[in-house]
């Protein structure tokens, strides 16, 4: 499998065609790539990897639940569907279709009878390097109406130590919605007096030793130049922006099936934060037969 690359003055990017996913990201240091990821050391276990790393999540981030599935947009309601189902865009290989020095675009069709939807969708995922920005756009238009909720899952990793305790971490939310194991309800919680509080910034530890994090946080401003979320370790800060309305933010609370670059072994809980602007689980609007589907991720990486 062919790794496709971006690169300028300040970070390299590597691509690959399954799952449109990020491979790995880098940020020169004196002269020298650093990775900022925590990614498989190789592309056949970057393949079977069980915890999603760098790939395109969809159609529909989060889960859905059977009994919330409309029989108007879903040809199979008796199953909950993950991250878009098992044949998933995550599992679906991309063409590419434009191939500049700075930007890759793929495209893919998701043929919904492989994972219950009614539609199929048209999906173009593209990056872009805009000095020390990574820029991610969604594009996707559906013969029929369905639900549409696309993200990015690189386990970010800034410092490569063994795991991500270190990290200080701000996210831009005063809420978040309730998960449970069977259901995400309408209850919308207050951060206050929350560990997973973090309006000011602080150690990632300080909830590790808890649950973690797997919350989907409501920004209060989406807007494409206001930061959503920050993370900084090891004099490297990444900055988070998108026009979605929501950021999810995992912080690997299980040990993954294989190896990755900063922990060479499988007592690896931890070792990156993926972070996904997305829209509301829970909430997310149908979008109509033809309509264009439209949103963007930028993650912006550098030295302090």
């Amino acid at each position: 499998m062919k790794i496709y690359s971006l690169e300028n003055n300040n970070l390299k990017v590597e691509l690959i065609e399954y799952g449109a996913s990020i491979y790995n990201i880098y940020l020169k240091i004196n002269n020298q790539w650093q990775s900022v990821l925590s990614t498989p050391t190789n592309l056949d276990d970057f393949i079977k990897n069980d915890l999603n790393h760098g790939r395109t999540i969809g159609r529909t981030a989060g889960m859905l639940y059977k009994e919330t599935l409309d029989q108007s947009l879903f040809s199979k309601t008796d199953e909950n569907i993950m991250h878009g189902g098992k044949n998933g865009l995550a599992n679906n290989k991309f063409k590419i279709i434009n191939e500049t020095t700075s930007l890759i675009t793929f495209k893919t069709i998701d043929e919904g009878n492989k994972n219950g939807y009614i539609a199929n969708l048209e999906v173009e995922v593209s990056y872009k390097l805009n000095n020390d920005k990574l820029e991610i756009k969604y594009s996707a238009k559906a013969n029929n109406d369905t639900l549409v909720n696309l993200t990015s899952h690189p386990y970010f990793n800034l410092s490569q130590e063994k795991d991500i305790s270190n990290h200080l971490l701000y996210v831009k939310a005063n809420s978040y919605k309730k998960r449970s194991q069977t259901n995400i309800n309408g209850s919308i919680i207050s951060l206050e007096g929350d560990l997973a509080d973090f309006r000011q910034t602080k150690k990632v530890s300080s909830i590790l030793n808890s649950s973690g994090l797997d919350h989907v946080y409501l920004i209060q401003d989406n807007k494409e130049d206001i930061i959503q979320t920050t993370l900084k370790a090891n004099n490297i800060i990444l900055n988070v922006y998108s026009n979605y309305p929501a950021v999810v933010i995992y912080t690997q609370n299980r040990n993954g099936n294989i190896i990755f670059n900063n922990n060479q072994t499988l007592n690896n809980k931890h070792a990156g934060i993926a972070i996904e602007p997305q829209l509301i689980q829970g909430s997310i609007p149908i979008l109509k037969k033809d309509e264009i589907y439209n949103h963007i991720i930028i993650y912006e990486i550098k030295q302090l």
